[in-house]
């Protein structure tokens, strides 16, 4: 609430399946969807598989984070499957994701090590479509004393965050407006706008406050996504 400046907040997200990325329309799509779970995946069926393989392709994006190395174990058998074609690769320091609108000359921060200490990447025309995160960044987002992140860790993961959806929004407007085939002001000019007083860091506080909560079938993890614009 004191981060996204609104009064009433859901105390619940609404689940989903992957599949329902499907039911979104061509040019409406959210700008990023998030992964993140503390034990194996499970069975993800082809159908689902290909749902999100074919949102990412298309301008949306999968954040992943590792809660455990069970998780980070299955996951990458995940990103095999769903992802055949690509490698899985680790992100260079340089990257632009680390580099607006925070710095990280040393790439994301590491946290905890429940799948190496590098953030790893799937790329498709130059652009990241899933980002990941071996270290359970989310550790740092959750209220002081649930875990025994200090201060120096935490605004780290806040602002690695932030990052992560401004380049995501990014991404996705560029795709959204290909979509479109107009000419009309950019979707993302339009958001900056909207944001609450704050910016980037509001807009992030809000955005995690809003996140939809999505359960796949018959695995262990929660799957959240943005609400598109």
């Amino acid at each position: 609430r004191d981060a996204s400046g609104f009064r009433k907040i859901a105390k619940k997200g609404e689940s989903h399946s992957i599949a329902f990325l499907s039911k979104y329309p061509e040019d409406g799509f959210p700008p990023f969807v998030y992964l993140t779970g503390n034990g194996s995946m499970g069975r993800v069926g082809a159908g689902d598989r290909n749902v999100l393989r074919e949102y990412c392709l298309k301008g949306g994006m999968l954040i992943a984070d590792a809660g455990s190395p069970s998780f980070h174990h299955s996951f990458v058998q995940f990103v095999r499957q769903v992802f055949p074609d690509k490698p899985f690769i680790d992100l260079a320091d340089d990257d632009v994701i680390f580099q607006v609108p925070n710095l990280f000359p040393d790439g994301a921060p590491a946290f905890w090590h429940h799948g190496g200490r590098r953030a790893k990447a799937i790329k498709h025309d130059g652009r990241i479509v899933l980002f990941y995160h071996p270290g359970d960044m989310n550790d740092a987002w959750k209220n002081p004393g649930f875990t025994d992140i200090t201060p120096q860790m935490r605004d780290a993961a806040f602002n690695l965050g932030i990052n992560l959806l401004s380049y995501s929004f990014t991404q996705w407007n560029d795709a959204v407006m290909r979509l479109r085939k107009c000419t009309r002001k950019p979707l993302a000019t339009s958001v900056m706008q909207a944001l609450p007083s704050g910016g980037w860091p509001a807009c992030f506080g809000w955005l995690i406050l809003f996140a939809l909560l999505v359960c796949l079938p018959q695995a262990d993890f929660s799957f959240a996504y943005s609400p598109g614009f």
